[in-house]
């Protein structure tokens, strides 16, 4: 009988889930703070290590599932699968965010280029 292979589904669904949480809460703690028209790059380099380490923690514990083996292929659908819910969770605070709790945020953002 062969080994069944691991499903990267609950690993996708469950890092992806926890990395756009943890991208909601920084882009809360960024609206808050009053950053959200001008972060500050300390915000950027955080965000980009909190990407970094979940997409690779989520892609090791689909490893450690599947027995300690690892495709190439399966590496990167995971981590894109990862990136992509956390991006539609992120996407859903940005169009909250610009819609509902400030509606002025375009005109805003456009005028802060102006000057």
């Amino acid at each position: 009988m062969e080994a069944q292979k691991a499903q990267a589904r609950k690993s996708v669904l469950n890092y992806g889930l926890l990395l756009g949480f943890i991208l909601v809460v920084l882009g809360v703690v960024m609206y808050v703070l009053d950053y959200h028209l001008q972060p500050h790059w300390s915000f950027m380099v955080l965000t980009l290590i909190v990407f970094i380490a979940v997409v690779t923690y989520g892609i090791k514990a689909f490893k450690k599932e599947n027995g300690g083996f690892l495709s190439i292929g399966e590496a990167i659908k995971v981590g894109v699968g990862i990136a992509l819910v956390a991006a539609i969770i992120s996407g859903i605070w940005v169009l909250l965010l610009t819609t509902v709790i400030e509606p002025g945020f375009m005109e805003q953002a456009i005028e802060l280029e102006r000057q």
